[in-house]
């Protein structure tokens, strides 16, 4: 099972790679196409702030899909009574009860971290890309069955 968790995090990263792409072509034609019907309440700079804020935006979709998935094997594996309710709880307790190495939790909590300081518009301490977050949260995900 492990597997499918660690594709459906895939699947998120390469729905990135994919608006990341038509971003950058609307970019690049954004003259011959925004007289489109479509277009017409986008600007340039609206494109722009887009490509800006989508590693963001995506990171924080790749977690909150690593949360589901923690939760759900979590019921899954008949603990539904104690899953916790927020994430750095969350992590030590799946953690713990799938016995992942204290290195592999703390990356986890790094990405929780990157992604509580983009939600709270803090500077980051730290800045993590969508490949790093991925990455991982994926060895953390290899240790659910």
């Amino acid at each position: 099972m492990s597997h499918v968790h660690v594709v459906s995090l895939q699947e998120v990263e390469k729905e990135h790679a994919a608006v990341q792409a038509a971003l950058e072509y609307l970019g690049d034609r954004w003259s011959a196409v925004s007289n489109d019907p479509d277009l017409m309440a986008l600007t340039l700079p609206d494109l722009r702030r887009a490509r800006q804020n989508l590693q963001r935006t995506y990171l924080m979709r790749v977690f909150a899909r690593f949360e589901a998935l923690v939760r759900d094997a979590l019921g899954t594996a008949g603990l539904s009574r104690r899953i916790p309710r927020t994430a750095d709880a969350l992590i030590r307790r799946a953690g713990s009860h799938w016995r992942v190495t204290d290195v592999l939790r703390e990356d986890v909590h790094r990405v929780r971290e990157f992604r509580n300081q983009i939600v709270h518009e803090r500077p980051p301490s730290e800045f993590l890309t969508l490949r790093d977050a991925v990455r991982f949260l994926s060895r953390f995900l290899v240790f659910i069955p």
